[in-house]
C-alpha cells in the first residue's frame, strides 16, 4: 500500500508529459480513488516479477523502481534463508532422534530386553521427544540463569503457582503475603516425569513431600481398608465457572508437610504419561519458618497442628487413612486456622490503637 501510494504521487507531481501517468495514457487522473489505488498496486507488484506494466519515464521513477526491486530481493532472500534454516534444523533434529531410537532398538535387541519393556521405552521416548519439540522447559532457556533469585522465584510462581490455588491455606497465604509462595515455588518444588505404569510411591514408604499432578493421569489405590482411592488428573484441573476459578483438589500426601513420620498408605502409579510436581517437606518447612511475616508462620503452624490432630483422631477411631486428604479435614483445619488468624488480626489492631 505504501509503495503504491508513493508511486502514484511520483507520477502525479512529476513533470508534465514526462511522468508515467501521462505516458501510460490510462486516464487515472480523472479516475476514482479505488481505480487509482488498484492500478498502482498492480504496477508495484508486477515490478517484483520484473514484468513492468508501465516503463518509468524520468530519473526519479527509475530510482524508485530500482530501489523497490532491490528491497524486494533483500526481503525475499531473508525470508527464504530463514525458512531454509528452520527446515534444515528440523530435519537435523529428526535425524538425531531417529538415529538415537535406532541405536536404542539395537541395544535392546543385543541385551535381550523383553519386547513389552522395549515397546514401552520406545513409545515413551518418542512421545517425550515430540513434547520437547512443542514445549519449552525452563532448563532449555540458558539465559534464565542470569536472573536474580527473587525474579526466578516469581517466574516459577507465575508458571506453577496457579496449582496452589486449589489449597485454601496456600490460597490465603498468596493473598496476604505471596512472597512466601514465590520462595516455595523457587526452592521447595521440583518436577518429575512418569511414563505409563511408572510408580510414584508404594505403600509403607516414608513420604518426603506433597505431590500435585500437572499433566496426565495418576492412579492411587489403597492396599487395604476402605479409605479414599482415585484417579488424579491433569492438566492443572482448573475450570472457569461464572467468572471465578473453581479448583479441583488433586494433591497427594499433604500429611508429609505437617508430620515427619507419615508413611504412604497406598500405591500411586501413572496410567498415562504425566508430569508431577513435588513440594519437598523439609524445604517447605524451612521456607515457612524463615518467612518474615508472622501471619504466615501462625497460619501454617495453626493449620498444620489442627491437620495432624484431626488425622490422629481418625486413626484412633479406626478410620482407614489415605494419601488423598479428606476435604473435611482440610476445611476443618482451615476454619480453625482462619479463626485464629482473625483473633490475631483483632489483637494487632487493638494494640495499634492503644
Amino acid at each position: 500500500h505504501f509503495a503504491a501510494s508513493v508511486w502514484f504521487m511520483i507520477g502525479w507531481y512529476g513533470p508534465v508529459r514526462r511522468n508515467w501517468l501521462d505516458a501510460a495514457d490510462l486516464n487515472l487522473k480523472s479516475a476514482g480513488f479505488g481505480m487509482q489505488w488498484l492500478v498502482c498496486l498492480r504496477m508495484v507488484l508486477s515490478s517484483f516479477l520484473f514484468e513492468g506494466v508501465v516503463d518509468p519515464v524520468n530519473e526519479l521513477e527509475n530510482i524508485f523502481l530500482i530501489s523497490l526491486i532491490l528491497f524486494g530481493l533483500v526481503v525475499f532472500s531473508y525470508i527464504l534463508s530463514r525458512i531454509t534454516s528452520l527446515m534444515c534444523e528440523l530435519e537435523h533434529m529428526n535425524a538425531d532422534v531417529h538415529r538415537e531410537l535406532w541405536k536404542l532398538k539395537r541395544f535392546c535387541q543385543q541385551r535381550h530386553v523383553p519386547n513389552e519393556l522395549k515397546h514401552r521405552v520406545v513409545r515413551y521416548l518418542e512421545r517425550a521427544c515430540e513434547e520437547k519439540r512443542n514445549m519449552i522447559e525452563e532448563a532449555d532457556i540458558k539465559i534464565l540463569s542470569l536472573l536474580t533469585k527473587d525474579l526466578t522465584n516469581q517466574l516459577r510462581y507465575a508458571s506453577h503457582g496457579v496449582m496452589f490455588k486449589a489449597h485454601p491455606l496456600f490460597d490465603t497465604i498468596s493473598k496476604r503475603f505471596n512472597v512466601t509462595l514465590h520462595r516455595i515455588c523457587g526452592t521447595a518444588m521440583d518436577e518429575r516425569s512418569l511414563a505409563v505404569q511408572d510408580p510414584l510411591f508404594f505403600t509403607g514408604e516414608l513420604a518426603v513431600g506433597m505431590f500435585l499432578v500437572i499433566r496426565g493421569r495418576l492412579s492411587y489405590q489403597l492396599t487395604s481398608g476402605s479409605g479414599r482411592s482415585g484417579i488424579m488428573k491433569g492438566p492443572r484441573n482448573i475450570q472457569e465457572v461464572g467468572g471465578a476459578a473453581e479448583h479441583i483438589r488433586d494433591w497427594l500426601s499433604e500429611a508429609a508437610l505437617w508430620a515427619t513420620t507419615w508413611q504412604h498408605r497406598g500405591d500411586a502409579v501413572a496410567v498415562a504419561d504425566c508430569l508431577v510436581v513435588r513440594v519437598d517437606a523439609e524445604k517447605f518447612g524451612e521456607v515457612i519458618l524463615s518467612s518474615p511475616s508472622p501471619f504466615v508462620k501462625q497460619a501454617a503452624m495453626t493449620y498444620g497442628g489442627e491437620f495432624v490432630r484431626l488425622i490422629n483422631e481418625q486413626h484412633e477411631k479406626a478410620v482407614f487413612l489415605s494419601d488423598i486428604t479428606d476435604s473435611n479435614v482440610v476445611d476443618s483445619a482451615m476454619n480453625i486456622a482462619s479463626s485464629h488468624i482473625a483473633r490475631m488480626s483483632k489483637l494487632s489492631i487493638h494494640r495499634h490503637d492503644e
